[in-house]
């Protein structure tokens, strides 16, 4: 079953929202406030293999996120109190071992 909409183009977003709540009786999320940060060394290795090691910082923990530029791949996560400088410094074999031969002994920036 297909559900179609017709949204005006000048529509307000606030009004849309509070349109969209008041029909399908929504609540909104909390806003969620994050820093995200992409890394990769000076010379672009990781976006030269078609990665990019993103962090997210809240204000509890780090998440760091191995993906795909073009999301041919499955994205990897792991949470870390602090962004590891090389890939050696990463607790996570799983990183380490995927990031050390494109970084070998290169710094993260």
């Amino acid at each position: 079953m297909d559900i179609e909409f017709n949204i005006p183009q000048r529509i307000r977003i606030r009004d849309l929202k509070k349109d969209l709540v008041d029909q399908f009786k929504l609540t909104a999320d909390p806003v969620i406030k994050l820093h995200r940060t992409i890394y990769d060394s000076f010379d672009w290795r990781l976006y030269k293999k078609n990665l990019l090691l993103v962090t997210e910082n809240d204000l509890h923990q780090v998440k760091v996120t191995l993906k795909s530029v073009n999301n041919e791949r499955n994205d990897r996560k792991i949470k870390v109190d602090k962004m590891p400088r090389l890939a050696t410094d990463f607790e996570s074999s799983l990183f380490a071992s995927l990031l050390q031969p494109i970084l070998n002994t290169r710094a993260l920036i």
